[in-house]
């Protein structure tokens, strides 16, 4: 059996560990952990997987591309340089960012585009997440926002009504609203409600260890390798 180099930058990090402990499952990968950013292992990766921070993503971008290879990232709080820097790198090489890698939340998505799709009704999606989580609205969130938003060819993509609401206010009809819940130790809670006149339908997804991520991305870091140059959603990588 053929062993698939990966290196994996941000190795020390919550995700970059958890990665290495579920490594054993994916027999057929050999994962490498950069011990430091703009360290250089001699065995040639095949695929590059990135949980860094902001600034160290730029580092792994430029690996990717002096590497030749595809790069799989799911580091958060980018700003539009990063996204420029991803889409100049998907020129060259295959790029996947995703800001969950849940194969299941990836299903969830899929579905809350097609319910988004056949029902004009109003939208909402809360999402509640561990008291350390600085960030609200969660990648996530808003990336189930952007699934409802384009089945529907909305043009806002979301208002965030429960922070902001005010007496006398009422909600558009069909409009999305978005909601944000910090406290304990939730790994990350998500869920569509699309609420009609007399029913409702309900999309919940739970995550309750961090190691479903971590299996996301060494799935999506396997089937990401020999696609043709460009940028990937999660779905086109697994069932695409």
């Amino acid at each position: 059996m053929n062993t698939t180099i990966v290196w994996l930058h941000g190795a020390t990090g919550r995700m970059g560990r958890a990665i290495q402990e579920v490594a054993g499952d994916f027999n057929s990968m050999a994962i490498l952990a950069l011990a430091r950013e703009g360290s250089r292992p001699t065995d040639k990766p095949a695929v590059i997987i990135d949980f860094s921070l902001p600034d160290g993503l730029i580092s792994a971008v430029q690996m990717a591309a002096e590497q030749g290879v595809p790069l799989v990232s799911g580091t958060t709080g980018l700003v539009e340089s990063h996204w420029q820097a991803l889409d100049e790198l998907s020129r060259r090489q295959p790029v996947l960012h995703a800001h969950n890698f849940s194969l299941g939340l990836a299903a969830t998505r899929k579905a809350a585009a097609l319910l988004g799709g056949l029902l004009d009704w109003d939208c909402e999606i809360v999402e509640t997440h561990h008291r350390l989580k600085r960030d609200a609205p969660s990648g996530t969130a808003l990336s189930l926002v952007e699934s409802v938003r384009s089945a529907r060819s909305q043009d806002v993509s979301w208002q965030d009504r429960m922070a902001e609401s005010r007496l006398g206010e009422r909600r558009q009809p069909g409009s999305l609203g978005i909601g944000s819940l910090r406290g304990g130790s939730v790994v990350g809670d998500h869920s569509v409600h699309f609420l009609g006149d007399g029913e409702r339908v309900e999309l919940t997804h739970r995550a309750d260890d961090r190691r479903i991520f971590a299996r996301g991305a060494l799935h999506a870091a396997q089937k990401i390798i020999g696609r043709p140059t460009g940028r990937y959603q999660l779905d086109q990588v697994l069932w695409g």
